[in-house]
């Protein structure tokens, strides 16, 4: 498990709140679907990880490239990299579309 620290090196709860997982979660599934709390806290830790995971590869490829900052463009290539092809031409179409509104 990553633990996450802040600036003043005290230990910083990682976890998205399990409301917002359950949530997620039923919207994907029927209706009907029962939800038990040990499968919302395997994918809230599995997300956790998932984010640490791109969040670092994102930043080694912003080091590469001599930055401090790691920008959305550094998130979608990471994901490309990790092997998650599937969400890179959506997320790409999505971060376009993002930047020409701003």
């Amino acid at each position: 498990m990553w633990v996450l620290k802040m600036a003043d090196e005290k230990t910083t709860d990682p976890f998205l709140p399990i409301a917002n997982i359950g949530s997620i979660m039923k919207e994907c599934l029927p209706a009907n679907t029962k939800l038990t709390r040990g499968a919302k806290e395997l994918v809230q830790e599995s997300v956790t990880e998932l984010i640490c995971f791109v969040a670092l590869q994102a930043q080694t490829y912003a080091v590469s490239h001599r930055r401090k900052t790691v920008n959305g463009s550094d998130i979608i290539t990471a994901l490309h990299d990790l092997g998650f092809a599937r969400f890179h031409a959506i997320l790409h179409k999505h971060y376009a579309s993002m930047l020409r509104k701003s």
